[in-house]
């Protein structure tokens, strides 16, 4: 009875009223609409990791409408290849370049970015986005022998990053910036 009484009153003091309320939608001048707002992309590529759903996914879509070359660096799976084909019956002509990046293996990380070499070695990237990230697992340690959450979510991103500098700034140096 008094855990419920207390319960009761801390729901009282944080405002919940007994009853469930949907989530509302948000009107905000930052992303109702944020795609009609992206400049043209055309002729930029755009590297984004973790895109098979969530903010990855509406990324890689963002660009692709723009006209970007994106390069879907996600570990081998089935949501991999559905992501890639959600997105390429949506955005018919879409240039998508998928390769193969588990964030869980410094190894493959450096395979990804040798095939971003590869194929983006004369003109480099545009964009790298580090978006891909794991939460919530038990603790174990990856092949590398760090945590896995932080090397997927940190120190994987910073080698992808690190391998990647000379791309960015080879497209910084022939169109501008990157980012």
């Amino acid at each position: 009875l008094h855990l419920v009484a207390e319960m009761g009153l801390l729901g009282w003091l944080f405002g919940y009223t007994g009853e469930y309320t949907a989530p509302q939608p948000v009107a905000t001048k930052w992303f109702d609409d944020f795609e009609t707002t992206l400049p043209d992309l055309t002729g930029k590529v755009v590297a984004i990791t973790g895109c098979t759903s969530g903010t990855g996914y509406i990324c890689a879509r963002a660009c692709a409408k723009k006209g970007a070359i994106v390069a879907m660096l996600n570990r081998a799976s089935p949501r991999a290849t559905e992501a890639e084909a959600r997105l390429a019956a949506e955005i018919p002509g879409a240039k998508l370049e998928p390769i193969e990046c588990d964030l869980m293996s410094f190894a493959s990380v450096r395979s990804a970015a040798e095939a971003l070499r590869s194929k983006f070695g004369s003109s480099g990237i545009d964009v790298l986005c580090c978006n891909a990230g794991v939460m919530a697992l038990k603790d174990m340690p990856t092949k590398d022998g760090f945590d896995v959450q932080m090397q997927t979510n940190h120190l994987s991103h910073f080698l992808l990053a690190k391998e990647c500098f000379p791309l960015l700034e080879k497209a910084a140096a022939a169109r501008g910036e990157a980012r």
